[in-house]
């Protein structure tokens, strides 16, 4: 009896299994892969997609054009919160070695150095040169907006700052009427007698501003 005859059946057999395996790996790679569907509203034909490059200028004019604020747009509250302290932070200021200089405060107004006197008298005044009632110096008529702050020596005022009536050394002297500083431009014959002696004849201006005038003035020089 031959020896080869039983070969047959068992190559059919291997070819048998073979093709199991492969329609195996068939079936099993249709259910991995997805099948393609189609977008909605269009064909049924997929759809390939194309793609363009993208350089580097175009995508910051894009991020910078749409991160500009529109002028409809409110601020946000990060925007408009005030800017944190140095405690807020956690951050001090770097030291510099130098000690702290303390500035000096500026003055509230400027003030004017007072006239230094050492002589004084007290007395009665009156006023002349007001416009349209009395008249005035020449040199130094009432003007209308300015303080004309002039006055006339009696003989009282003239004998006490120079000794006598007939000096002239009191003319163009500034002196202190009740602390009101005024210019003795002029001479009158104030009256001179001792209950009632007027030292001094004051412009209008000059009488308005001395306070307490009419109660008695103190001259100071």
């Amino acid at each position: 009896m031959p020896l080869s005859a039983p070969r047959a059946p068992r190559a059919r057999r291997h070819l048998a299994l073979a093709g199991l395996a492969l329609l195996w790996t068939v079936v099993a790679a249709l259910q991995v892969t997805p099948a393609t569907r189609a977008v909605p509203g269009s064909s049924s034909e997929p759809t390939a997609a194309s793609f363009r490059p993208v350089w580097l200028d175009t995508a910051l004019a894009d991020t910078r054009s749409s991160a500009a604020p529109t002028a409809d747009a409110a601020p946000t509250a990060d925007e408009v919160a005030p800017p944190r302290t140095l405690v807020e932070t956690g951050t001090a200021p770097v030291p510099t070695g130098r000690p702290a200089v303390r500035q000096p405060a500026v003055a509230a107004r400027a003030l004017v150095k007072p006239i230094p006197t050492s002589h004084s008298i007290h007395g009665r005044a009156s006023w002349y040169c007001r416009a349209g009632v009395s008249v005035c110096m020449a040199a130094h008529p009432d003007r209308a907006g300015v303080a004309d702050m002039y006055a006339a020596a009696g003989p009282g005022l003239r004998r006490a700052i120079c000794g006598s009536e007939s000096s002239n050394c009191w003319r163009g002297r500034r002196v202190l009427v009740n602390g009101v500083a005024v210019v003795l431009a002029d001479w009158c014959a104030c009256n001179s007698r001792a209950s009632s002696v007027k030292l001094i004849d004051l412009y209008w201006d000059a009488w308005t501003r001395v306070p307490a005038v009419e109660s008695g003035v103190t001259i100071r020089w």
